[in-house]
C-alpha cells in the first residue's frame, strides 16, 4: 500500500473517532435560592453579558440585572460543539458570595439540547474544581446527566448521570467522575446535557469554582480501533521502506 492511501486510510479512522457536531444548541442557565427559582437566562437572552446566540453565557447580577436573594453570583460558561472536539459545558469561573447571616444554598442549573455523537457508545465525565478548601457546614454538589429524550433540563428517568460528586469539609476540593453513556440510535442522534451545581455557604463566604466541567466523548468501536492500529502501522512501514530505499 502507497504512503498516500495508507495516511489517508489513517486519517478517516481517525474522522470517524473524533467528529462530534450538533446544530445551534439552546444553552439556558436557572438560578434557584432554597429551592427557589429566582432567575433564568438564556443564550443572548435578557441578563446574558455576551454576544447573542455564541454559546456563552456570562451574568454578573448587578449588571444582568437579577435580584439573588443571599447571594452575590458572577459566571462565566460556555458549550462546546465543536467537530472534533468533546460536547461540552465547560464553565470557566463561578464566583459565589454570602451576603447575608445564617447557611443558604444556591442552585445553578445549566443545560443545552442538540448535541450529536458520530458514535452509539460514549463517555460521560464531569469534573469540578474549588479554590480552597471548605469548612463548617460549607457543601458544593456537581451532577451532570445526558439526555437521549434531548429535553432541556432532562434529569429524569432514561437519562445518564455522573453523581452526586460532593465536596465538603473533609478537605476534597476536587473530584472527577465518568461513566458510560449508550445512545438508543440508529445515529445520528441529538441529546442534551445538563449540569447542576447546588452550593451551600456559612455567613459572609466567598467560594470560588475554578472548573465544573462536564464533556461526552464517543468511545471507537473495536472495528475503528483496528482501523487505528492498522493505518499507523501502515504509515510506519511505509517511512521505514522510504528510508531504507534511500
Amino acid at each position: 500500500m502507497s504512503l498516500r492511501k495508507t495516511a489517508a486510510l489513517f486519517a478517516a479512522a481517525l474522522g470517524i473517532f473524533a467528529t462530534g457536531t450538533s446544530a445551534d444548541a439552546a444553552f439556558t442557565l436557572e438560578i434557584r435560592v432554597d429551592n427557589v427559582l429566582v432567575g433564568t437566562v438564556t443564550d443572548g437572552g435578557a441578563g446574558d453579558l455576551s454576544a447573542a446566540g455564541d454559546g456563552v453565557i456570562i451574568v454578573n447580577e448587578a449588571a444582568s440585572g437579577l435580584v439573588i436573594p443571599n447571594f452575590n453570583l458572577i459566571i462565566d460558561t460556555a458549550i462546546s460543539n465543536s467537530p472534533g472536539g468533546a460536547l461540552s459545558i465547560l464553565t470557566n469561573t463561578i464566583n459565589v458570595m454570602r451576603t447575608s447571616v445564617g447557611a443558604s444554598t444556591i442552585e445553578l442549573l445549566l443545560s443545552a439540547q442538540d448535541y450529536v455523537s458520530p458514535l452509539l457508545a460514549n463517555v460521560l465525565n464531569s469534573d469540578i474544581t474549588v479554590n480552597r478548601a471548605l469548612v463548617g457546614g460549607e457543601l458544593v454538589e456537581f451532577q451532570t446527566w445526558a439526555d437521549p429524550a434531548n429535553a432541556l433540563f432532562g434529569i429524569g428517568g432514561g437519562t445518564t448521570t455522573t453523581g452526586p460528586q460532593v465536596l465538603n469539609n473533609l478537605g476534597l476540593a476536587a473530584d472527577h467522575a465518568d461513566v458510560l453513556f449508550n445512545l438508543p440510535g440508529p445515529q445520528p442522534d441529538s441529546f442534551s446535557i445538563t449540569n447542576r451545581m447546588r452550593i451551600t455557604l456559612d455567613t459572609n463566604n466567598a467560594l470560588v469554582l475554578n472548573t465544573a466541567d462536564s464533556n461526552v466523548t464517543p468511545v471507537p468501536e473495536p472495528g475503528t480501533l483496528g482501523l487505528l492500529a492498522m493505518g499507523g502501522v501502515g504509515l510506519a512501514g511505509a517511512r521505514w521502506r522510504r528510508k531504507k530505499s534511500t
